[in-house]
């Protein structure tokens, strides 16, 4: 009796079909360090790259996917940990929000780009300072770009390959390309 008692209950604690009740929200597309990139990274990249707009390559929307350049900034920003050099003020994202919220011609407008993205006013704020951390790292190591852009953008590149080299990136393939 025990035997089909333990039997019964084993049966109904298993699910019917686990693939079926499976919902996906996001997928995993890289692991940098101890961070996930995510897809909705990448998208959340494209958009700040377009109203955020850096002279950091790795803040720039350039390559065809995306994927590189949130794996510089987070190779970038890892490097920065807690050291308060790196670490904007309030004031400073204040000024930074102010400006990015400009770039809207309405409120409206900026509110419909927040619910698009499913963000809120304090993820930007986090995002602009994630931004800054990048900037503030890039500028203490390379100084300002200047009259020679490419030449500093050469320097920038040879800086991240280095960078890339000393930092432990795991690439996810998608389950269709397995």
């Amino acid at each position: 009796m025990l035997f089909w008692m333990s039997s019964f209950l084993c049966a109904l604690a298993q699910p019917s079909s686990p693939a079926s009740d499976a919902v996906v929200v996001d997928r995993a597309v890289a692991i940098v360090g101890a961070a996930v990139i995510t897809l909705s990274d990448i998208r959340m990249h494209r958009a700040m790259a377009e109203h955020d707009p850096s002279f950091v390559p790795a803040l720039q929307s350039n390559s065809g996917s995306g994927l590189q350049e949130v794996v510089d900034a987070t190779i970038v920003r890892q490097s920065a940990g807690r050291i308060p050099v790196y670490q904007p003020t309030p004031d400073q994202i204040d000024i930074r929000m102010d400006r990015f919220m400009d770039q809207w011609p309405s409120l409206n407008a900026y509110r419909i780009f927040l619910a698009t993205h499913g963000l809120t006013e304090d993820r930007i704020r986090v995002l602009l300072r994630r931004r800054a951390i990048v900037e503030r790292v890039v500028l203490r190591a390379l100084g300002t770009p200047k009259e020679d852009i490419t030449g500093w953008t050469s320097r920038f590149q040879a800086w991240m390959e280095t960078e890339r080299r000393s930092a432990r990136i795991r690439l996810i393939q998608s389950q269709g390309a397995q």
